[in-house]
């Protein structure tokens, strides 16, 4: 078995937010996309923080799209910092 029974995926849908079993998590609010690049690798940053800070996966999930919203508001990759996470801490 490559999987086992209990496996369970968080798919991105990009703008459109992510996928977690039968729910779908809304978007970060970016202003305006300048560039995807890292956007993905941001969005596991954000949900590994997420879930050592909150234990929770929906809380994780919601971090994790507000990270990767704030990556794709800046051309190039751009490196989440911690003020970054703080300032979006009330929204979740």
């Amino acid at each position: 078995m490559l999987f086992p029974e209990n496996f369970q995926l968080i798919v991105t849908l990009g703008s459109r937010g992510a996928r977690f079993e039968y729910d779908v998590f809304p978007p970060s609010s970016a202003k305006k996309v300048f560039d995807v690049c890292g956007a993905g690798d941001t969005f596991l940053c954000g949900l590994v923080i997420g879930n050592i800070l909150f234990g929770d996966l929906s809380k994780s999930i919601a971090l994790a799209n507000h990270c990767a919203g704030i990556a794709v508001e800046h051309s190039g990759t751009y490196q989440i910092s911690a003020d970054d996470i703080l300032e979006h801490l009330n929204e979740i």
